[in-house]
């Protein structure tokens, strides 16, 4: 159950590229943030401090998420919405290589 009072992660500067998106959580508490209208998936430490920016070959990232046996993998979705480019037309799924174990996504019943 969530409990306590909201309070801001990190504030994103203006004019950065995109809008923030879809995030997820890796095991060391890392927070992954998907930049939409961007290329950039930015990496976030428990502190809030941002301690490493992948860029991307596509645009408009959605939602990260690990994947794997082990959680060992991190891959992120990205929409079409709005994008002429053939390769880019479909929207799909691309993997980031990094070295990064995930946690698995608590269970959230209504």
């Amino acid at each position: 159950m969530i409990s306590g009072n909201r309070e801001v992660f990190v504030e994103v500067a203006q004019g950065a590229p995109g809008g923030q998106d879809g995030a997820v959580l890796d095991g060391e508490g890392n927070l992954w943030n998907a930049h939409w209208r961007s290329s950039m998936m930015d990496v976030y430490n428990p502190g809030g401090e941002r301690i490493h920016s992948y860029e991307l070959p596509v645009r408009q990232l959605t939602c990260p998420a690990f994947i794997g046996d082990n959680l060992d993998q991190i891959v992120t979705t990205f929409a079409a919405v709005g994008l002429k480019d053939a390769m880019t037309a479909e929207g799909a799924v691309i993997q980031i290589h990094a070295p990064v174990v995930g946690r698995r996504e608590p269970i959230v019943r209504p």
